[in-house]
């Protein structure tokens, strides 16, 4: 039984602006920090425009095959990096309707908090 899942937080930068983005590492998929990290080293960023993602990703997988996670992580990182950079929100950059108040579900931990 596991207890936990390891997590790799990516962060891009272009100019003094960052996005984030993450991805868990559960064993089923074979990946690990340090294969992610390994595929992640292998990436150059200034040869792509990140406002432009399907070309960033379309980069990505010319790099290496697999690696789903640590490419899911940089997916995340694009999109709040070219919000942030487009000063659009990700729900505008992807076409859905403006909600002022959205309900969502709540999830609430239930680790140590001095752990966290």
């Amino acid at each position: 039984m596991r207890t936990t899942t390891p997590v790799l937080i990516t962060r891009l930068q272009h100019g003094n602006v960052s996005g984030f983005g993450e991805a868990s590492m559960p064993p089923l998929y074979g990946e690990t920090i340090e294969s992610a990290t390994k595929f992640l080293k292998k990436i150059d960023a200034t040869k792509c425009d990140p406002t432009n993602i399907e070309s960033f990703m379309a980069y990505l997988d010319n790099i290496d095959t697999g690696n789903s996670a640590a490419k899911a992580s940089v997916d995340i990182a694009l999109h709040d990096l070219s919000g942030k950079l487009l000063q659009k929100p990700c729900s505008e950059m992807l076409g859905f309707p403006s909600v002022s108040n959205c309900e969502t579900s709540k999830t609430i931990g239930i680790d140590n908090v001095s752990i966290i």
